[in-house]
């Protein structure tokens, strides 16, 4: 199995796992919009297949390419005021569509990005449950693993996520404070590096995760936000000599309606097939923080 298609191949995780698949043999097919941003994958356009999905027919993009599996990361988050219908197109009608294609010309494994936030939370969530839904209903006719991913961060993220929103307010000095929650709830930070290890992972041992698997991909490490702001903080200092402690100001934002206040996780699936997450806290957050000039 050599030939993977790769959705949302310009974003955060995509481009990592182009630039993965290509160092390891892959032949990699990329499908993206004409408008998008190719800032992260331009070296790799110039050795990979591209099709920009709003120019050329899905169904005739995978009867050309062929691919032998299919890793769906592409999704609206709902930011930036996009429309209901729009989030729908994309995370439900785009992600069946391009489900229905892969049945269609035999690939024989798809591999999906969902949340660990619950369905009833958002917009967002609900419509990654219910193309789930859809996914595992596929699942007698195509191997489906849906990786439920925790806080993943690392270098080249978008700069509304809320690490690199975190760090730019840190390091203007324009911005006198910083407005926060408590920082009481707790997350599962996961470095992209780790991510990455795990797709590579499921593909290994893909003749063991037949049928429908839903796998959470997370550290089973949790860490107060408030905790993992402090550690970014103390990094800034030491790589950069910045003092922002005095900025931060836990308590001024309520949480949001439904805050999880701590995830409910289990990796034991990935753990049995050999997974362990290899870089801790303080080594994800330095390799990210390295990336600010």
């Amino acid at each position: 199995m050599r030939k993977i298609l790769i959705t949302g191949a310009t974003g955060f995780l995509g481009s990592y796992l182009v630039k993965n698949f290509l160092s390891r043999g892959f032949e990699v097919i990329i499908l993206k919009r004409s408008e998008s941003n190719i800032w992260r994958i331009e070296e790799e356009l110039k050795v990979c297949k591209a099709f920009n999905i709003n120019e050329k027919p899905i169904e005739e993009i995978f009867s050309e390419s062929k691919p032998e599996l299919v890793i769906h990361t592409i999704c609206n988050y709902g930011r930036k005021g996009s429309d209901l219908s729009e989030l729908i197109d994309t995370n439900i009608l785009l992600g069946c569509k391009i489900l229905e294609q892969a049945v269609r010309v035999g690939v024989k494994v798809f591999i999906n990005t969902d949340t660990l936030l619950p369905r009833s939370i958002n917009d967002y969530s609900l419509s990654k449950g219910q193309f789930a839904t859809w996914l595992k209903s596929r699942s007698h006719v195509i191997d489906v693993i849906n990786f439920r991913i925790e806080h993943m961060y690392g270098p080249l993220d978008d700069s509304n996520k809320f690490i690199n929103w975190l760090v730019s307010k840190m390091i203007d000095s324009n911005e006198s404070l910083i407005n926060l929650t408590s920082g009481i709830q707790k997350r599962d930070f996961i470095f992209i590096d780790d991510v990455v290890d795990a797709f590579n992972l499921v593909i290994k041992h893909r003749d063991k995760l037949s049928g429908w698997n839903e796998l959470d991909l997370a550290t089973q490490k949790f860490t107060s936000v408030k905790a993992f702001i402090l550690k970014i903080a103390e990094q800034l200092y030491d790589l950069k000599g910045l003092d922002v402690v005095s900025k931060l100001n836990f308590g001024a934002v309520a949480y949001r309606e439904a805050e999880i206040m701590e995830p409910v996780l289990n990796n034991s699936t990935l753990a049995d097939l050999g997974w362990v997450p290899k870089y801790s806290l303080d080594e994800g957050i330095q390799k990210t923080l390295k990336n600010y000039k």
